[in-house]
């Protein structure tokens, strides 16, 4: 398990890294990160842990994006951050 400190911006940019579509397994990682970067009253901060599989497909899914040039610049902070982890 990895852990990173998300600000809620951060968070909010999951929606534009995160596959939409996909296989059955690929999906079910999408909802539990997600879930645990979910904002919760009015958070500034949260601290996320993430296991090799989120990690993976974060990476995968950054890589996929990056090849199509389709990153936001709003991203590129949590972009950074996921690809250090």
């Amino acid at each position: 398990m990895k852990e990173l400190t998300l600000s809620k911006e951060e968070i909010l940019q999951f929606q534009y890294i995160l596959p939409v579509q996909g296989d059955l397994k690929s999906l079910e990682l999408v909802e539990s990160i997600t879930i645990k970067a979910r904002i919760e009253n009015n958070d500034m901060e949260k601290v996320v842990s993430f296991d090799e599989n989120e990690i993976k497909l974060m990476h995968d899914s950054i890589a996929f994006l990056n090849s199509q040039k389709k990153i936001y610049f709003q991203s590129l902070p949590l972009i950074k951050k996921i690809l250090n982890i």
